[in-house]
């Protein structure tokens, strides 16, 4: 079983996106977890990144439009580059003209 364990979270291009639009950089730690009998074994794994677009819908329920996986050699200011071309409908109506 791998565990996940969140240790960083922030909120990011905020002020670019419409209201109800959050776009959310994430990053945990992997733990590979093993029990056998009495035993219980931890291997640690590569840290995970991600960057997840999410949408208010219903009065406050989130829906997930688009997730990135970021791996090392990626950075993250690419995958920001890459929310504002491909999802133009999610940028408030002044940050449109900067693209």
């Amino acid at each position: 079983m791998i565990v996940r364990d969140l240790v960083e979270s922030c909120e990011m291009m905020q002020g670019e996106t419409k209201d109800g639009v959050f776009v959310v950089y994430e990053r945990y730690e992997n733990t590979e977890c093993h029990y056998n009998g009495n035993r219980f074994s931890e291997k640690e794994c590569e840290p995970e990144i991600r960057v997840e677009v999410l949408e208010e819908k219903n009065g406050g329920s989130l829906r997930r439009v688009v997730s990135y996986n970021i791996n090392g050699e990626t950075p993250v200011e690419t995958v920001l580059t890459r929310i504002r071309s491909s999802h133009p409908d999610l940028l408030a109506p002044a940050s449109l003209q900067a693209v």
